[in-house]
């Protein structure tokens, strides 16, 4: 009888010395679908240059002492040329100007250096503008100033098309076709262009027309045209053609 109580009590002991094992529940979970995000790409301040570039060294301002760089290029579905003006500091280009305009159309910029105020430095314009009609051409100009060593942009230029240095007169024409043709005379003043004398052929008559300084217009000829033609000028008193 002993023995069998002695038997249970160690069987007792084994079994609650056996190791627990703990039961691991599996269960599938779903995936979620995996949702790709578009990465949203930094705006950048930086632009898009397109093909239009242009350096000179050798012209612009005085020569090989300045330097120009214009770029045509791309921002938010806009053209805008882009101008760097430097002046030669030793070895180095020191940057003296920095512009930036909005251009519109398509037209290249076809810059052009020459002088427009008779001091014998090289100037620049470049086309910014469609125009109304396909003779006008509208540029912005830039003047050198040769004694800051930079360039002076020409705000107005936009209004003036086809301008050009009038030698005779020392000043600035410009030459507007419309139903009539008109060519202005013009002078700089500070950054502005200002008109002083006009000639205007409407195809029937010619009439000129001079501006005092305070804007004031006076007709001083007025004419029958014995031609049907259009005409630059190249003064106003005396009436002159461009040869």
């Amino acid at each position: 009888m002993k023995f069998i109580f002695l038997s249970i009590f160690l069987i007792t002991i084994a079994c609650r010395n056996q190791p627990v094992q703990n039961t691991i529940i599996t269960r599938t979970i779903p995936q979620s679908p995996v949702v790709k995000q578009e990465e949203k790409k930094p705006e950048s301040e930086s632009y898009e240059f397109k093909s239009e570039r242009f350096d000179d060294a050798r012209r612009i301002g005085r020569r090989k002492l300045n330097r120009v760089e214009i770029n045509s290029c791309e921002k938010d579905d806009k053209i805008f040329v882009k101008i760097n003006f430097y002046a030669k500091d030793k070895l180095r280009w020191a940057l003296k100007n920095e512009f930036e305009f909005e251009k519109r159309g398509d037209l290249p910029i076809e810059p052009q250096l020459k002088d427009f105020n008779g001091d014998g430095f090289n100037d620049v314009t470049f086309v910014a503008n469609i125009a109304v009609r396909g003779a006008n051409q509208v540029r912005e100009l830039l003047i050198f100033d040769s004694r800051k060593d930079e360039l002076i942009h020409i705000k107005n230029s936009q209004e003036y098309p086809n301008l050009k240095y009038n030698p005779l007169l020392k000043c600035i024409d410009s030459m507007i076709f419309t139903g009539s043709t008109e060519t202005s005379f013009l002078k700089i003043k500070d950054d502005k262009l200002v008109k002083f004398a006009s000639v205007n052929d409407s195809g029937t008559e010619r009439t000129v027309t001079v501006i005092d300084r305070n804007g004031i217009k006076k007709v001083i000829r007025r004419e029958k045209q014995k031609d049907d033609g259009f005409y630059r000028y190249i003064n106003y008193n005396p009436v002159m053609k461009y040869k």
